[in-house]
């Protein structure tokens, strides 16, 4: 069978004499169709140059099937026959073999998922979960013998024995405690292994024992030496606090006393005068490499005390904070005078341009640093930030949006585009086009140089109306697509199914993009409800 060019098929680029109705150019567009399949169909010339269409790339298998005999309809439901196929695939895929009364049971639960919308594909991964839950024992309540010998098999695992009968019975009793909270037998199976653990490490009580055995471990590994009695009473009173007051376990505990601890052994539990100093004395040296003047550990002792005091930072929490501080200082980012602003314009055009600026243009920068201290309250930092970003848009010529911008940047994106010189009609379009953007979406420069692009690949290839003769083009370049070698031309029927979805999704303001893709994705769900 030949096949003619896509211009045989009535589109948007091509006009006729007198504009018919919607009715009539559907009609045309079926005997075209028809056409297309019949004995005395036009060949196309064998050197016609390929027509330039908007399509997704596809490939067609090497032997095609047949063309699915079914009406392929935008809400289409899986057949009875297709729910059944799935159903074993489901169960072949998860290498079980279903009794009939479980059979008919995914039956069931198949077609009540094709009722709520789901596609054959998503039934039969649906009936593969439930399949797995069910292998699992995730949907049974375990017996009393399997949660005997899980909890057998745990302790053997944890304690590198077998459990006595009084041990076996409290696990067995433990885990039948978590099965009457609806836990199933994975659940149970990950949960026990770590309420066992707590046991066999003393970590299931706070009794004074066990959180003096807590601190005096933790002592030790945290100061590398046994802790004196002092110390030990100290802890275990933290260790206490942390039970009664926080309603930490023991395991908690565990967690947080080592912290705690290194705070005490690195100087940081406490924010008096002489700790601040020590602090903002070893961050200066890290920061600047020398040590500070009497003036300068003066002034940063003073910053580390208003952190404690207005910003309620403990010692940990300076120590955090004052190396960015005194960074800023030393790039000279801590103020915003004339001074610092001119410096980071200068710097910003020098990286930006590739050149010193003239008095002019620091002249101009300097302002716009300093609008964006006033006006953005940005500090030294945000300023030094942002000046580039602003800089290269006045240097790519982006910082307005005249109409001489307007005009280059609607040649350029014409040219990038369709890869010629646009007309003089077509520059005047484009140029209202990007105009249009300014005024009524409000972008800049840099929007309509990202944005004008696409608009004009929709335009290139058709997609930039929704009217009927291009939405019937769009339903068979989505035909081809999907069917492939198997094509064949839509019934009637599905041509008005179709056209109704494509209508709906034009009141909702839907591009012929994006209705194109919607009957993509929706052929393909049909043909899968088909087992095609």
């Amino acid at each position: 069978m030949s096949e003619r060019p896509l211009s045989a098929i009535p589109s948007n680029t091509q006009t006729p004499a007198a504009a018919p109705s919607a009715q009539a150019m559907e009609l045309q567009f079926l005997q075209g169709l028809q056409e297309l399949t019949s004995a005395q169909a036009v060949a196309a010339p064998t050197a016609a140059a390929p027509t330039d269409v908007a399509r997704t790339q596809y490939v067609t298998t090497p032997q095609a099937k047949a063309a699915p005999t079914g009406p392929l309809l935008p809400d289409s439901r899986p057949r009875p026959d297709v729910l059944t196929n799935k159903v074993d695939e489901a169960y072949r895929q998860i290498g079980r073999v279903p009794s009939s009364n479980e059979r008919k049971e995914m039956i069931a639960l198949a077609n009540d998922l094709a009722g709520k919308g789901k596609s054959a594909t998503e039934i039969k991964y649906a009936v593969i979960e439930k399949l797995k839950a069910i292998q699992s024992g995730s949907t049974v309540k375990p017996s009393t013998a399997e949660l005997r010998s899980m909890a057998s098999e745990t302790f053997k695992s944890l304690f590198g024995r077998a459990p006595g009968e009084g041990e076996l019975s409290r696990w067995t009793a433990e885990a039948q405690k978590l099965a009457d909270q609806g836990m199933d037998a994975t659940s149970i199976k990950y949960n026990l292994p770590s309420m066992m653990r707590e046991v066999r490490d003393g970590l299931d009580k706070t009794d004074p024992a066990a959180l003096r055995g807590l601190a005096k471990e933790t002592f030790k590994s945290v100061f590398g030496r046994e802790p004196s009695a002092g110390e030990l009473s100290r802890w275990e009173g933290e260790a206490k606090k942390l039970v009664d007051e926080n309603k930490l376990n023991a395991t908690g505990v565990k967690s947080t006393l080592p912290s705690m601890m290194r705070e005490v052994r690195d100087g940081l539990d406490k924010t008096d005068a002489a700790t601040l100093r020590t602090l903002a004395k070893d961050a200066f040296k890290t920061t600047f490499g020398r040590e500070p003047s009497a003036g300068e550990l003066s002034r940063w002792e003073g910053e580390a005390k208003k952190l404690v005091d207005e910003n309620k930072l403990n010692a940990t929490g300076v120590k955090s904070t004052l190396p960015s501080m005194m960074r800023e200082v030393r790039d000279g980012l801590d103020k915003t005078d004339a001074a610092t602003l001119r410096t980071l314009a200068k710097d910003a055009f020098k990286t930006t341009f590739g050149r010193e600026p003239s008095a002019g243009e620091l002249s101009r920068w300097e302002g716009e640093a300093k609008k964006l201290v006033d006006e953005n309250k940005l500090n030294a930092t945000g300023v030094k930030n942002t000046l580039p970003g602003m800089m290269r848009e006045v240097r790519d010529g982006l910082d307005k949006t005249d109409a001489a911008t307007l005009r280059t940047l609607a040649k350029d994106a014409f040219k990038a585009t369709y890869g010629r010189e646009p007309s003089a009609g077509e520059l005047s379009r484009w140029e209202g086009e990007a105009k249009k953007l300014v005024d009524e979406n409000k972008l800049n420069a840099s929007g309509v140089k990202n944005t004008l692009p696409s608009m004009m690949r929709e335009a290139r290839d058709g997609l930039d109306k929704t009217d009927r003769a291009t939405l019937m083009r769009v339903l068979d370049e989505a035909l081809h697509e999907v069917l492939g070698s198997s094509y064949r031309p839509p019934s009637s029927s599905e041509v008005s199914a179709w056209m109704k979805m494509a209508d709906d999704m034009v009141k909702d303001k839907a591009s012929a993009t994006a209705i194109k893709y919607a009957f993509l994705t929706s052929l393909r769900v049909a043909l899968d409800n088909q087992g095609w």
